[in-house]
């Protein structure tokens, strides 16, 4: 990963940097994940803790307690997932791939919990596809 990638939740809120390479890129497929985030499966990139800034909307985080295993933070107005600590992973953060501002260079090199996967992801590229919306 580059140095010095920026992100921001949905309405912009929320801004932070990241100023120290990405251990891993990650598809997460735990129920977790899914549940938390509506989707398929999560794509996080885990970075230091100590690399990863709050340029701006610090107030606007809210935190979930996930128990034990550790906690979600999104943004208070939009609701945008930001950051997620996991307590297994000390001194890391998971950040959330989407709220990356460009992202197209990193990709995921490692998918876990991929035993939970729903049966239909790895066949997603034979759906039918369209460049922008579906039109009517």
């Amino acid at each position: 990963m580059a140095t010095n990638l920026t992100g921001s939740c949905m309405c912009g809120a929320i801004q932070y940097e990241i100023s120290k390479r990405s251990r891993l890129i990650v598809n997460c497929h735990c129920t977790i994940c899914r549940k938390g985030n509506g989707s398929a499966f999560s794509t996080y990139a885990a970075v230091l803790e100590s690399g990863f800034s709050i340029v701006s909307g610090a107030d606007s985080i809210q935190t979930y307690a996930l128990g034990e295993k550790g906690e979600k933070n999104f943004c208070g107005t939009c609701g945008s997932p930001i950051f997620n600590k996991n307590n297994k992973y000390p001194g890391f953060y998971m950040v959330h791939y989407g709220s990356l501002n460009l992202p197209h260079n990193i990709e995921p090199s490692t998918n876990v919990f991929f035993d939970n996967k729903l049966p239909w992801v790895c066949s997603i590229e034979q759906l039918n596809n369209f460049a922008e919306e579906m039109k009517k």
